[in-house]
């Protein structure tokens, strides 16, 4: 019965480190929360800054291509998503003009 003891007391410390985790608001769902308001209003300030100046016209057109091509690179980041691969039955190429197939 010892090892059903350790795990109740293992159990209780767990409960207890979640119970201060969200006492402190430190939850990854939380933090994350709180992460996408400040960039959401940064990037309304950013926009806002842009919009209202006409600095991008003295930016070198070498530097402003370098600017494109990182803002297009972070762009693909963001937005990749693996491809999901599933079986198909032989004849999936009547469908090949709906999805694509490999």
């Amino acid at each position: 019965w010892n090892g059903e003891l350790l795990q109740e007391v293992k159990e209780a410390q767990y409960f207890e480190l979640e119970n201060t985790i969200q006492k402190y608001e430190l939850m990854r769902g939380a933090r994350f929360e709180v992460y996408c308001k400040i960039l959401k209003e940064a990037m309304k300030e950013l926009e806002d800054r842009v919009i209202n100046s006409s600095d991008f016209q003295t930016i070198p057109t070498d530097k402003l291509l370098s600017m494109i091509e990182k803002l297009e690179e972070r762009i693909n980041k963001d937005t990749f998503r693996e491809l999901l691969k599933v079986p198909a039955p032989d004849d999936i190429a009547l469908f090949e003009k709906y999805i694509e197939v490999y």
